[in-house]
């Protein structure tokens, strides 16, 4: 894993256009030039291209990956693993100190999927467990889940075009084929707030060997970033909570939360009668009722 000096030599190779001197990297950083060389290893082993020249140490590409480096969020503790049993688990195991924790890995050996179902998780997907404490009793915290697929699929379509569609409770499809799961866990009393974990498994590089199910990269021309994916989905589903008025969003989901297995969230033009969320508004619509809207302005 990289730690605090090699977030700080990465700071200073990526503001930096010319290449930097390994002497005028350890003053900043308060270490020697051989200690600089040993980090900058570590820093190529986690995949940073990192080219030396006579004049210095250049920053010529990253990895994908949403490792402390490259997730960088005020109030939120990033963990990264090569590979972990599930991230689901690690956050249980974690003594929580930051507002907001997110824990990624580019492989499970050990995740699983809705009703405890096993997750096939290969290296090259994104696996990560965003964790929180609740604002919400235990019985309301359908909105988080609600609100963290919303984010996805934006996300995907802002990012890479794509109109991905979300099965109530549990799965990203694009194109009739499944890319990914979505598994929240609260633990709390009944009536009080407790931890609120969201876990999200999306396959991004790795095609899945299951029936039915793609990777991201099969449906997408450009190169794909899940670093790019975790930033832009901490900043959207963040910002959702910053912006939710608790009072209407628990009577919103105590009145229609019974609907929610029947729904489907989508970002592609929603037909008359279906289900879906646009970019600026959130609808869920079913057959017995009225169309429902929350405008994102709203929350």
């Amino acid at each position: 894993m990289v730690n605090d000096i090699h977030k700080l030599i990465y700071d200073i190779l990526a503001s930096s256009e010319s290449p930097v001197s390994g002497t005028c990297i350890g003053k900043q950083v308060g270490v020697s030039k051989v200690a600089v060389w040993k980090h900058i290893q570590t820093l190529r082993r986690n995949g940073y291209a990192i080219s030396t020249s006579a004049k210095g140490y250049t920053l010529a590409g990253k990895p994908d990956t949403p490792d402390n480096l490259q997730i960088e969020r005020k109030n939120t503790t990033v963990y990264h693993y090569d590979t972990i049993a599930s991230t689901m688990n690690a956050v249980l195991q974690k003594d929580l100190t930051g507002e907001f924790t997110f824990i990624s890995a580019d492989a499970q050996t050990e995740g699983r999927g809705y009703d405890g179902t096993a997750w096939e998780s290969p290296d090259g997907g994104l696996y990560g467990t965003l964790a929180f404490s609740s604002s919400y009793p235990i019985f309301c915290c359908d909105i988080y889940q609600y609100l963290s697929a919303t984010a996805i699929i934006r996300v995907l379509y802002e990012l890479y075009g794509v109109s991905v569609s979300f099965m109530w409770p549990s799965d990203f499809i694009l194109d009739n084929k499944k890319i990914g799961g979505l598994l929240m866990e609260v633990h709390g009393g009944y009536y009080s707030s407790g931890k609120c974990m969201l876990g999200t498994g999306l396959y991004v590089h790795n095609k899945p060997s299951k029936t039915g199910a793609a990777c991201l990269d099969q449906f997408v021309s450009k190169p794909t970033s899940r670093a790019d994916i975790v930033n832009s989905y901490l900043t959207i589903f963040l910002d959702f909570l910053n912006k939710m008025p608790v009072p209407r969003i628990v009577e919103f989901f105590n009145k229609h939360r019974h609907l929610l297995k029947d729904a489907v969230l989508t970002s592609e033009k929603i037909p008359e009668g279906a289900p879906g969320v646009f970019m600026d508004k959130i609808y869920m619509r079913h057959p017995s009722i009225q169309a429902l809207t929350i405008h994102n302005g709203d929350i």
